[in-house]
């Protein structure tokens, strides 16, 4: 249960990054700014604003995540966190694992809170994304 304990660690300190903060108004803007250009258009269905949440997945979610991967993994090693779990008895999968699924946690809440917002201001305007279509963009992996 090591992994457990580092990624309720690995949470807490990803939402201290500013970092995070900084993409998850990004991934809210992008959302909102294709919400909006779905608004314009009367198609229903697989449309462009489709294509387009699609690829914001496609390409922001790993850019996203290999930054705020890489500042955890750099700010353990500058901070002296490293330093200190090292003293501890902990197995390298334990470590890898915990920073994994903290990291997930994190770059979780950053997604749905971007598409959740554009969601909340898709009801009110009239022009909401399924929730089928909301779950497919959280729980499928972009091909």
């Amino acid at each position: 249960m090591h992994w457990l304990t580092i990624a309720t660690r690995e949470i807490k300190l990803g939402f201290r990054n500013p970092w995070a903060y900084s993409f998850l108004v990004l991934f809210a803007l992008f959302s909102l700014a294709l919400l909006l250009i779905q608004s314009q258009n009367q198609i229903s269905g697989y449309t462009s604003t489709t294509a387009g949440m699609l690829n914001l997945i496609l390409y922001l979610l790993p850019l996203m995540t290999l930054l705020l991967g890489s500042f955890s993994l750099t700010s353990e090693k500058e901070e002296g966190g490293w330093q200190l779990l090292a003293t501890y008895p902990l197995n390298t999968s334990a470590y890898l694992l915990g920073k994994y699924v903290g990291l997930a946690v994190v770059l979780l809440v950053i997604i749905s809170f971007g598409f959740g917002l554009s969601g909340v201001l898709g009801v009110v305007v009239g022009k909401a994304f399924t929730p089928l279509t909301f779950a497919l963009f959280l729980f499928l992996p972009p091909c």
